[in-house]
C-alpha cells in the first residue's frame, strides 16, 4: 500500500493539479507527479491510481477497470497473481459491513454494484483509495484516501466484485 500512499500524498499536496479526465492522464506516476510539481495539471480517474500501481510492479494495466461491476482487461498476467471474486466473502455488502464482518483485506480492489467504479481498500478501516469523483468533491483534501462510510454516493453501495492478491 505504499505506493498508493505516495501518490495520495501528491494528490493532497497539488490538489488544484489534478483534473477529472483519464484523457488526459499520464501513463505513469513518475510523469504525473513532475507536472504537477511543475504546476502543470494532468488527469485521473478512479482507476488511474491503480493501473499506475499494476504498472510498477510490472503488471499490464491497459483495459484493467471497473465496468458496471465487474472488470475488463483482466488479463494472463494478472490472473498469475490475482483472484477474480464475484460471490462470497464481501460481495452483497457495502464496504463499512464487509469491514464490520472482516470480509476485505488489505489492496482488494473493489468493484461496485452497476457502477463503472474502482477502488483499493487500505486495510484502514472504511478508507479505499481512490482518484475518481468522490475524491474529486472532497476536493482530495484527504489525498485519495478516503472514509466510504461517508462518501454519498457510495456509502450504500454494494460490492459486486472484487480482484484479490493471492
Amino acid at each position: 500500500m505504499g505506493f498508493l500512499e505516495k501518490i495520495s500524498k501528491t494528490y493532497k499536496d497539488h490538489p488544484k493539479n489534478w483534473v477529472y479526465s483519464y484523457a488526459k492522464a499520464e501513463k505513469t506516476y513518475p510523469k504525473a507527479k513532475a507536472k504537477v510539481e511543475a504546476g502543470k495539471t494532468t488527469g485521473t480517474t478512479c482507476v488511474v491510481p491503480i493501473k499506475w500501481a499494476l504498472k510498477l510492479m510490472g503488471l499490464n494495466p491497459d483495459g484493467f477497470y471497473g465496468y458496471k461491476g465487474g472488470f475488463r482487461g483482466f488479463d494472463s498476467d494478472l490472473k498469475k497473481v490475482m483472484k477474480k471474486k464475484s460471490s462470497g466473502g464481501p460481495i452483497g455488502y457495502t464496504v463499512k459491513q464487509a469491514v464490520n464482518k472482516g470480509l476485505l483485506k488489505t489492496g482488494d480492489i473493489i468493484a461496485f454494484k452497476g457502477r463503472t467504479h474502482t477502488v483499493v481498500y487500505s486495510g484502514q478501516g472504511y478508507k479505499v483509495y481512490e482518484g475518481g469523483g468522490a475524491a474529486k468533491r472532497a476536493k482530495y483534501k484527504n489525498g485519495i484516501l478516503l472514509d466510504y462510510s461517508k462518501v454519498l454516493t457510495y456509502r450504500g453501495r454494494k460490492i459486486s466484485c472484487i480482484c484479490r492478491w493471492l
